[in-house]
């Protein structure tokens, strides 16, 4: 085996090897960014349409949260809500400003450490409420295929904390089932219920726009699983941590359809990046059933940096962009723009695919005029030539997507395209991709 470059940093999703293999310090490490742009080490500028996985909803150096996080760290910077009873006071003042903005069922707000920590979270707290009032067979959780939840369930066992956390509060080490959204999503996940016995189901787990996939629910499709849920006494978890804080036009597009889950999950977002975060909002009737348990047992999920006094205050901040500058209404302004950006070079570039998303979340699918999926070597290719051409692009399974900051220019949204465009023709020239 050929021996690898001595690069000690370990990152991304997919094995290192081809990442180091091409490695010849060409100065692609990102170095500064400002507004919807970055720069690397070796000079060159991109405009930056992927948004740290669309987390950053306000583009690069905010000078709200950026001047937020400098006055909270020389105040208070140290602090958390999860092993005392003294929470940062900026940490209340979160909770009660994003409180209102909420229906009046969901109103209790936990706060953690990113979208997955909470996602996490959510699933064990189902099961936790389960056995909290009775219910301890229900264990069972249905999620969507193409969905991106994390749920890690080793951590908890390890902790030597608050005597363990077995019985009730345990992690859900199994009893995850996945079902294949198809056509009707709602069909495959009240199939996979059948399959399971209601009797065993405890939450069904979805995210309105799939953080793997790129795809979006349909807006039937989310009202049905809610009724579905609802029907079956199952709770309902919308994981909004790619969707939520305006990224899909709405701080909730749940809410915004009116569908108000038994627990709603936002990721980093809710910091436009800046700083790790997420947070559970919680439905008023699971929170009141484990606020006095007959069991004597608190909710033991957590870390030490939940409720972070720099996290709030960002928060804070983005909270006040949102509404109080109308970055969340500019954001819907340009949704459209986008959208029919990426028609013309769909139209153009790749007739056999479609562009499809909600809000400033867009998907391109690439397939062949036979309807055949570009295979992940060619995306990959894509990507690449996108980024030589200045511009940057997450990818999934047979698609490009494009997540730009809210605070987006209509002049930038049209550099959009032009440089997806020029990527495209040089991809074809080198590589010769399928039309």
């Amino acid at each position: 085996m050929t021996p690898l470059p001595a690069y000690p940093l370990w990152h991304g999703a997919h094995p290192m090897a081809p990442y180091l293999r091409e490695l010849d310090g060409d100065g692609r490490h990102l170095v500064r960014g400002t507004g919807s742009r970055v720069l690397d080490r070796a000079g060159r500028w991109y405009l930056d349409a992927r948004s740290s996985a669309g987390t950053g909803i306000l583009g690069h150096g905010h000078p709200g949260v950026r001047e937020a996080i400098q006055r909270q760290a020389g105040t208070l910077a140290l602090g958390g809500t999860l092993l005392h009873d003294q929470p940062p006071q900026v940490a209340v003042e979160y909770a009660e400003a994003l409180a209102p903005r909420l229906p009046r069922r969901l109103r209790r707000i936990r706060l953690g450490g990113g979208g997955a920590h909470m996602v996490e979270g959510a699933v064990l707290l189902s099961r936790f409420h389960r056995a909290t009032i009775g219910e301890s067979a229900r264990t069972a959780v249905v999620r969507l295929s193409g969905g991106g939840h994390r749920v890690i369930s080793g951590p908890p066992p390890l902790s030597g904390t608050m005597g363990g956390v077995r019985g009730p509060r345990a992690p859900l080490t199994a009893d995850l089932h996945a079902a294949e959204p198809g056509d009707n999503p709602c069909e495959a996940v009240a199939a996979a219920i059948e399959r399971i016995g209601a009797s065993r189901a405890t939450a069904v787990l979805v995210e309105p726009v799939q953080s793997v996939s790129g795809a979006v629910l349909d807006d039937a499709d989310l009202r049905a699983l809610a009724l579905l849920c609802r029907n079956l006494g199952i709770h309902l978890i919308a994981d909004e941590t790619a969707s939520g804080f305006g990224r899909a036009g709405a701080l909730s597009r749940m809410l915004e359809l009116g569908v108000v889950p038994d627990i709603l999950v936002f990721g980093s977002s809710l910091t436009a990046g800046h700083v790790p975060a997420g947070a559970l909002v919680v439905a008023e009737e699971l929170f009141d059933d484990l606020a006095d348990p007959r069991h004597g047992l608190g909710f033991a999920h957590g870390s030490t940096t939940d409720g972070n006094p720099l996290v709030c205050a960002a928060g804070l901040a983005v909270l006040n962009a949102l509404y109080d500058e109308g970055v969340l209404d500019a954001g819907r302004a340009r949704s459209r723009q986008l959208h029919e950006t990426l028609l013309r070079v769909q139209r153009e570039d790749v007739p056999g695919g479609a562009v499809t998303g909600v809000g400033l979340h867009q998907r391109l699918s690439l397939r062949t005029l036979d309807g055949d999926p570009w295979l992940a070597p060619e995306v990959t290719m894509l990507l690449r030539s996108c980024e030589c051409h200045g511009l940057l692009l997450s990818g999934g399974p047979d698609c490009v997507v494009a997540t730009p900051p809210l605070t987006i220019t209509p002049a930038e949204i049209t550099e959009i395209g032009d440089r997806l465009h020029a990527a495209f023709q040089a991809h074809r020239r080198v590589n010769g991709a399928p039309r």
